[in-house]
């Protein structure tokens, strides 16, 4: 009789011995998965994103909390509990969110400190659709490479996509202990042009730095989505800094009524949303 498959988020490589993985003197050790050995080797080598580490050094402190959301297979939350009193990591993936598990359960000495959330961080909490490479689907795409996200293609054809659990902020709050927290991390792949405007009262109580990833939607969602979350951001936080660590002019820009769905090279439009893909730094 042939032997029964499982689903691809529940299979297993054979067992490898870990490795260990280091930068800028922290280090922690991580599985040998094959589909994941590129990315920790750049990870070594500070050729994947730069300037995420820096951040995290900086503004990460021994008496603060960080919410690591979009934690993935966890680079940011791995390194964050060696610098943060905690993590708490959110990840819905349910590839990146095993990985994730697995690669925390490696390290005993910070296990504690991170606590680790199968869930989506979204608008209402329930059942949501989270999709395989987000806004930029193609045929490679798939569950655990770092793209899935609350927003879908636009493209013809059908893009594979998973049930999880949605958490509202509201809810999240409720479940976990954020009284001390100091610096949140996002980096959802699109995700954040619906869940950020729906964090106002959560930001305004806890006041903590955030960092976060922009994406660039296709045309269908660009107007509406970026000026919204970019507006948000500028009547929330009082500065808002690129990942190199300049000022932005985010009011400057939005006044000037930027066209999204040209993004001529050039326009104040296409500068904002350069800057932005590299990480925003937003702070009270």
């Amino acid at each position: 009789s042939s032997r029964p498959t499982s689903p691809p988020h529940e299979r297993k490589f054979f067992s490898m011995p870990p490795t260990e993985t280091r930068r800028d003197g922290i280090g922690f050790d991580v599985q040998s998965s094959p589909q994941y050995a590129v990315f920790w080797r750049r990870f070594a080598e500070n050729t994947w994103e730069p300037n995420t580490l820096r951040i995290l050094s900086e503004y990460l402190k021994p008496d603060e909390t960080m919410l690591d959301i979009g934690a993935w297979i966890g680079p940011t939350a791995l390194y964050g509990a060696q610098l943060a009193k905690n993590v708490i990591a959110i990840e819905p993936d349910p590839v990146a969110h095993r990985e994730l598990t697995e690669n925390l359960a490696l390290n005993p000495d910070i296990q504690a400190r991170v606590e680790v959330i199968n869930v989506c961080l979204s608008p209402t909490t329930g059942p949501v659709t989270i999709y395989c490479g987000g806004f930029h689907h193609s045929d490679q795409s798939s569950l655990g490479d770092s793209m899935t996200s609350l927003l879908p293609s636009v493209s013809t054809g059908e893009q594979p996509q998973v049930s999880v659990q949605g958490i509202t902020i509201a809810d999240l709050d409720s479940r976990c202990d954020l009284s001390s927290l100091g610096f949140v991390k996002m980096d959802i792949e699109g995700g954040e042009y619906v869940l950020l405007t729906t964090m106002s009262e959560f930001f305004n109580t806890y006041r903590p730095t955030l960092y976060i990833s922009f994406h660039v939607p296709p045309l269908a969602y660009r107007d509406e989505r970026i000026t919204e979350t970019f507006q948000f951001l500028s009547d929330t936080f009082t500065t808002i800094y690129s990942a190199r660590g300049k000022p932005v002019p985010l009011k400057e820009v939005l006044a000037m009524n930027p066209d999204w769905s040209r993004l001529e090279r050039g326009s104040p439009a296409t500068m904002l949303m350069t800057v932005a893909r590299e990480g925003l730094i937003a702070a009270f």
